[in-house]
């Protein structure tokens, strides 16, 4: 579920680093308190010398009844990616899902200080030729792409690093962001029409939301865009602001 939830931007349950992976009170409680909805049936972990065992969810002939109902008020298209997505995970074993999330997330407290450095080298990274081009001329795309970057970087400076769960989903779904704009970013310079690139924009628009939603639901870190400017800009971010909305051109 913590998987499906990180690859599809959803995001009903919130997960805690726990033994062996993510592990979710509210998906726990909700198996436990719907017991006509799903059975659960206890394995052993073949794998495992020290005879570990888990769970094996399987939903009943009245949870499908239920499913069937709630269906109608989901688009197919939303039913049919969570659908897929749950086939392509489940046909994995256990310990290379539990690999792909210690890989993917690092649970480890040494592993997770050096993703987020280098998130953060990434986006500093990123950030300076666009800084440079933006000085010299002014384009749409830049302002787009340089201006989710920046938020990152107000995102980062407000967040505690203390290496929880959640923290390393912001610096997953940030690198992901800052690979996008990074492919975006020789494109844009120099700027070139908008419509071309304008499925990439989305997509980072996109991941951004997801990003801003899911640090806001955790108190993780406040969306930049919702406070006052004088919090939101120093000196340099509100010159540069103040010649883009000089520079822009409004019909008549």
């Amino acid at each position: 579920m913590f998987l499906l939830q990180h690859n599809l931007k959803l995001d009903e349950y919130d997960f805690l680093k726990h033994h062996y992976g993510p592990y979710s009170d509210g998906l726990d409680l909700d198996a436990a308190c719907y017991p006509l909805l799903t059975t659960q049936k206890l394995s052993q972990h073949v794998y495992s010398p020290d005879k570990h065992y888990y769970y094996s969810y399987h939903i009943t002939e009245k949870g499908q009844d239920i499913l069937q109902k709630t269906s109608q008020h989901i688009t197919p298209e939303q039913i049919e990616s969570v659908d897929n997505k749950a086939k392509e995970l489940n046909s994995q074993p256990l310990e290379e899902l539990l690999e792909l999330v210690y890989t993917q997330f690092t649970l480890v407290q040494h592993d997770s200080q050096k993703l987020e450095s280098e998130v953060k080298k990434e986006l500093t990274h990123v950030m300076h030729p666009l800084k440079h081009s933006y000085t010299n001329s002014t384009g749409r795309q830049v302002t787009f792409v340089l201006g989710i970057l920046e938020m990152l970087n107000k995102i980062f400076s407000e967040m505690q690093t203390d290496y929880t769960l959640q923290n390393r989903v912001v610096f997953s779904l940030s690198r992901k962001i800052i690979q996008k704009c990074k492919d975006l970013a020789n494109a844009v310079l120099p700027s070139n029409n908008l419509d071309y690139f304008h499925p990439g924009f989305v997509e980072i628009q996109d991941l951004y939301d997801h990003l801003i939603q899911y640090c806001g639901k955790r108190n993780i870190a406040h969306d930049p865009m919702k406070r006052s400017l004088d919090e939101m800009l120093d000196e340099a971010d509100a010159l540069r602001l103040s010649k883009a909305l000089y520079e822009i051109e409004i019909p008549s």
